[in-house]
């Protein structure tokens, strides 16, 4: 009906916007306070391979309303991943490996399956980047690491908002993938929300004067 697509699709733009809008706070926190710890680089890497890869499936779907937004979130995605290897310095053994890998899976699946098979697949990453993030939280405050400073729940409020919006992009589409994965994605989210809760130093605004965490610190898993 074409009123379910006109809810689809503005749903789809602003879940969409509020996405590719999640990443920039997370990305300022890194530039501007140099601060990453409690962010995971597994999840800075799956990030960048996820709104690429969703890319490449608004093209093959013909949807601006996937295009765009996710176009905007991969710039923000790379401001990420540039802004953590210049802060935290993690070993260059395993982000550009895992990047060129990713690349080139997403880009077989696409040859191999069609649009719908990288669908499905970047629909996996969408809820699995999230994973990294929420297990390095949970390791952490298991050991007696409370220290989120570097984390942004900025972020993870406007992802989890986002989300839902793509829920509903998802059930008036109809598009299982997207409904299926926004739903758990959204639930992931809040899961990293409850996690930094009572984080020291989470989103307290602290001033370009703080010192930034040692190398050592940085996040592999």
């Amino acid at each position: 009906m074409p009123e379910n697509s006109f809810v689809a699709d503005l749903c789809g733009l602003l879940g969409g916007g509020l996405l590719a809008a999640m990443v920039w706070p997370q990305a300022w926190r890194l530039w501007r306070h140099r601060l990453h710890h409690g962010v995971s680089l597994a999840y800075v890497v799956l990030n960048l391979l996820m709104v690429g890869g969703w890319v490449a499936y608004g093209i093959g779907k013909a949807s601006i309303a996937i295009i765009l937004p996710n176009v905007l979130a991969a710039v923000a995605a790379l401001a990420l991943l540039v802004g953590f290897v210049r802060q935290a310095r993690p070993s260059p053994r395993f982000w550009p490996a895992a990047l060129a890998v990713g690349t080139a899976l997403l880009a077989a699946t696409a040859a191999a399956g069609g649009w719908t098979a990288l669908g499905s697949v970047v629909g996996l990453m969408t809820v699995a980047v999230i994973l990294p993030q929420v297990t390095t939280l949970a390791t952490r405050r298991r050991a007696g690491d409370l220290d989120a400073s570097g984390v942004s729940r900025a972020s993870w409020m406007l992802s989890a908002a986002a989300n839902v919006l793509l829920a509903g992009y998802g059930l008036f589409e109809p598009d299982a993938v997207i409904l299926v994965t926004a739903a758990l994605s959204a639930a992931l989210s809040g899961a990293v929300l409850t996690l930094t809760a009572t984080a020291p130093g989470a989103d307290t605004g602290l001033s370009t004067g703080q010192a930034a965490r040692p190398a050592e610190g940085a996040e592999v898993a």
